[in-house]
C-alpha cells in the first residue's frame, strides 16, 4: 500500500510497510484519509534537490522520554545508516 504525499515542490510516494509496523501505519493512514496534513508545514526542506533515492519514513519521537507517544510528526531521511533510529522511532515506510 502507498501513500501520496502532494506538496507545491514535488510528490513524494510513501510505501507503508503494513505488516512490519502495523500501529504506525494506520496511524500515519488514518490521519491522511481525515486530511490531517493538510496544509501542514515540512519543518526542514532542502531548495535545488531533486531525488529518485529512496527514502525512510518515520514517526517523529515526542521527546517525553516515555515509549509509544509517537502522534503525527513525521520525517523522511535518504540516510542510509539508521542505527540511531533503533527502538525509538517507528519506521513506517
Amino acid at each position: 500500500m502507498s501513500v501520496r504525499i502532494v506538496t507545491s515542490l514535488w510528490d513524494i510516494i510513501v510505501d507503508l510497510f503494513t505488516d512490519r509496523c502495523p500501529l504506525a501505519y494506520k496511524n500515519f493512514l488514518k490521519l491522511c484519509k481525515i486530511k490531517y496534513y493538510n496544509n501542514c508545514l515540512f519543518h526542514t526542506v532542502r531548495k535545488n534537490i531533486t531525488n529518485s533515492k529512496r527514502g525512510t519514513a518515520a514517526m517523529a519521537v515526542a521527546g517525553t522520554g516515555e515509549k509509544n507517544l509517537n502522534a503525527s510528526q513525521f520525517y523522511i531521511t535518504l540516510r542510509d545508516d539508521l542505527n540511531s533510529l533503533d527502538g525509538e522511532h517507528a519506521i513506517f515506510g
